[in-house]
């Protein structure tokens, strides 16, 4: 299962395989960086959310995926004026770049999956325009999540109790927070226009045509290809090994083929295709 899966239908299993292979700290740093103040237990199991943080920590550290890499320090009041219409004072937010455009973009690419097919499908057909975001599901249901952002706008929902009562067996980010999250955007959004997540110029990412289970260069027999974008250097260079027969020892017309390369039929790089 590629990652891409994992956040978009919240496959918790993926998200502990990962801070496995990185760690800890790379985690933490880049959690604080991001905009999370609240101090992150040294415990691996901070990938399924065993450390209590903040809805406006949360809301702060996602909208810096909304802003490809940019995060800006939470401001409660940006202008203070007197009777006669004088600035008393004003608040200039804190920005600070703290991610590479490009993995901010891959990231937003796959939060995004989760309001289109996964589990905050509500928000992506309650607003109908483009969104992104990611729930969450503590356990025993202490906490349901739901933090999500359009281009102009991050929100963060959290639904629970102080003591940490059960919300309900059933109860879940995807029931309980995301409808919240999707009615009160709803009604905000009225005074903005719809707008799409911009594609800068100069991303250096490459677009290559990869099995969705595997997330290697798709062969011909793979039944599930879809494209996906990599940072210079990190994509695949290997065919799925999941589908076909012998595919194990399938080799490309070329059997050269390094990232950046076209094959001529398969595992291609998606703007070639075109």
């Amino acid at each position: 299962m590629t990652i891409r899966t994992a956040v978009a239908m919240s496959i918790n299993l993926v998200a502990a395989r990962l801070i496995l292979e990185i760690g800890v700290e790379p985690v933490r740093a880049y959690a604080e960086r991001m905009g999370i103040r609240t101090p992150l237990a040294h415990t691996y199991s901070i990938a399924l959310g065993s450390s209590e943080v903040t809805p406006l920590d949360m809301a702060s550290a996602f909208g810096t995926f909304a802003t490809l890499g940019v995060h800006v320090e939470p401001t409660a009041i940006k202008l203070i004026k007197d009777r006669d219409g004088n600035v008393i004072k004003e608040n200039i937010p804190r920005a600070e770049v703290v991610l590479r455009r490009e993995t901010a973009f891959i990231m937003r690419s796959m939060l995004q999956g989760t309001t289109t097919g996964g589990t905050a499908a509500r928000a992506g057909r309650t607003l109908k325009r483009p969104c992104a975001g990611k729930t969450g599901t503590t356990n025993e249901a202490g906490d349901c999540w739901f933090i999500g952002f359009v281009p102009q706008l991050c929100t963060s929902v959290w639904v629970g109790f102080d003591d940490h009562t059960s919300l309900g067996y059933n109860a879940t980010g995807e029931s309980h927070a995301v409808p919240l999250w999707s009615d009160y955007m709803a009604d905000v959004l009225q005074n903005y226009p719809v707008e799409e997540f911009s594609v800068p110029e100069g991303l250096k990412l490459q677009r290559y045509v990869v099995c969705g289970d595997s997330g290697l260069l798709a062969n011909p027999d793979c039944p599930h290809k879809v494209g996906e974008d990599f940072i210079d250097g990190t994509a695949p260079t290997a065919y799925c090994d999941l589908h076909g027969p012998g595919s194990r020892d399938f080799i490309a017309h070329d059997a050269a083929l390094t990232a950046g390369q076209a094959a001529p039929e398969y595992g291609y790089r998606e703007d070639e295709e075109q």
